[in-house]
């Protein structure tokens, strides 16, 4: 996880807890926190397996993410999440490799399936996920030679043809707004701990995202699957966690 990515979580940190100050006097209903998972590219240019160890690289990729909700009731809440990893996907058979490192901000929206959703009622609950992100990204597509090493061909704004000018690769990172949906499990570990197994696919709504990297393409969207172990603090009413009597 890079020194920029923790700046940008402790500013975070900082804006949301005084907009919920402000605004909401009360942090009933808010839990806080963060993860760690493993980020899948998903798209058109997916192969039929995930590479583990090619050339050194992975399809399953880190990503780091913190997040911070409030309960409305007991079936809804809104929050805030920021993701930060990246993508490689390899294709065996034109001998291409796929490489995005991106941020996403998003405003996260969760309903629990079982009118659960402060952990409240029982020490479990099912969460349906929907969400607007702002995607940072820098994408860039290789050659794999036959000494089976990687080229660079290509990146964002670059074309479909290779650049041999490497001053004319496109290497800054640019936006894209992402939707996204997903299904998570929450658990009450301890009074205000809870653990959540986190399931959401992104979809970007730039076809650069790592599919084709020309300025304009028909090639269909593109995105990635992010599945997480996150935990976070709480606070408000604590009955009914896991292992512990109710009060």
């Amino acid at each position: 996880m890079s020194l920029h990515f923790i700046k940008k979580i402790l500013i975070f940190i900082v804006l949301i807890l005084f907009s919920i100050c402000t605004f909401s006097q009360t942090f009933d209903g808010v839990r806080v926190g963060g993860g760690i998972g493993k980020s899948i590219y998903w798209g058109t240019q997916m192969d039929t397996k995930i590479a583990t160890n090619t050339l050194g690289k992975s399809e399953l990729n880190n990503g780091y993410n913190f997040q911070i909700y409030k309960a409305i009731d007991n079936k809804n809440e809104f929050g805030i999440r920021i993701l930060n990893s990246e993508l490689w996907s390899f294709k065996s058979n034109n001998q291409l490799a796929l490489n995005n490192q991106f941020t996403e901000f998003a405003f996260m929206y969760q309903r629990s399936l079982n009118q659960n959703i402060q952990v409240n009622n029982s020490p479990i609950t099912i969460n349906l996920v929907a969400g607007v992100g702002i995607l940072s990204y820098s994408a860039a597509f290789y050659t794999i030679n036959s000494a089976n090493t990687l080229t660079y061909y290509s990146s964002i704004g670059g074309g479909d043809k290779p650049i041999t000018n490497s001053t004319l690769l496109i290497k800054d990172k640019v936006p894209a707004i992402s939707g996204i949906i997903g299904l998570n499990f929450g658990f009450k570990l301890a009074p205000r701990l809870l653990l959540y197994v986190e399931n959401s696919l992104s979809l970007s709504m730039d076809n650069r995202f790592t599919g084709n990297l020309s300025l304009k393409s028909k090639i269909p969207n593109n995105g990635f699957t992010y599945h997480a172990l996150s935990l976070y603090l709480s606070w408000g009413n604590q009955k009914g966690r896991i292992f512990c009597p109710k009060f």
